[in-house]
């Protein structure tokens, strides 16, 4: 469950079989809980302060307030609706955008193609919680990294097939991300000779 069903639709179901769709809420709260621990590891700097440490650096690093940090959120299903709730509490500035058109009461929504930037833009952190489908493929790229703020952040644990994993690369070489929080990957396990292990702003967990 925790890894999603999508290898299994990929296979060839017969047509007598029942699929349902279940909400499991331990679930929804574990990754809440993720994403809620990610978001507070970005704006209290540790991609920052693993550094200093590794550098034996003394350096008092002053964090946004919560406010000011402002966050995107891509994806507005459950898990989604909870994180939400989560960080508003927190006293986060949100905006969260959906493929589709929705009115949630007291969240600035945005939705379709045509409004990703305008979501986005000048953001501090980016967590997307897409799922895997021909709308989101490769949705994230270089230029949505772009968008955001001088420090930023991405939190991808939604699917890794809506992010361009090499145009990610770069922006995090560049500087163009401060870092990354990634629990999903196009192919997994990542394999062992993936870039992305050898990077030292992110971190990286096995779905």
């Amino acid at each position: 469950l925790g890894a999603g069903v999508d290898h299994i639709l990929r296979k060839k179901i017969p047509e007598n079989v029942n699929i349902i769709k279940l909400h499991d809420p331990d679930l929804s709260n574990q990754m809440a809980e993720y994403v809620l621990m990610s978001v507070l590891m970005c704006k209290r700097k540790y991609f920052q302060y693993s550094n200093n440490m590794m550098l034996k650096k003394w350096d008092q690093l002053t964090p946004k307030y919560n406010k000011d940090f402002r966050i995107s959120i891509l994806g507005y299903g459950n898990i989604a609706k909870l994180v939400v709730k989560n960080l508003k509490n927190l006293g986060f500035t949100l905006n969260v955008w959906g493929n589709t058109k929705r009115n949630p009461k007291n969240i600035n929504y945005y939705f379709g193609k045509s409004q990703l930037n305008e979501c986005i833009k000048n953001s501090s952190c980016l967590i997307s919680l897409l799922p895997d489908t021909i709308h989101t493929a490769d949705l994230i790229g270089l230029d949505e990294f772009k968008l955001l703020n001088n420090e930023s952040y991405f939190i991808n644990i939604g699917r890794g097939n809506t992010v361009n994993q090499k145009e990610m690369i770069y922006a995090l070489k560049k500087n163009i991300l401060t870092g990354a929080i990634l629990d999903v990957f196009k192919n997994e396990p990542l394999d062992r000779k993936n870039e992305l292990w050898t990077l030292k702003n992110i971190l990286i967990t096995p779905h």
